[in-house]
């Protein structure tokens, strides 16, 4: 089972990454960009769990599938962390 989750991991791995491709030849596109980074979140989703006994082919398949969606989740909580630091409102210092 855990091949037919990697199989298909790397399949819509790939398609977000065409995804990706296409936002820079064809034009910007809201839809395709939507698309795009629902297929990295459900990549992270569907990929199998890493088990101890694993192979270091699979830890380098698995660290390439996850690092779109680590670097998304990354920006988020930084903007969502320099929002949170800047409290009530601005303050003029006079």
């Amino acid at each position: 089972m855990n091949g037919l989750r990697l199989l298909s991991a790397v399949s819509v791995f790939c398609i977000s990454i065409y995804l990706v491709v296409d936002l820079f030849i064809y034009g910007f596109s809201w839809l395709v960009l939507a698309c795009c980074i629902l297929g990295f979140v459900s990549v992270h989703f569907i990929r199998p769990e890493k088990k101890d006994g694993d192979r270091r082919l699979f830890d380098l398949i698995d660290l390439t599938l996850d690092f779109p969606y680590r670097v998304m989740a990354t920006l988020i909580r930084g903007t969502f962390q320099i929002l949170r630091e800047r409290g009530d409102g601005f303050d003029i210092g006079i």
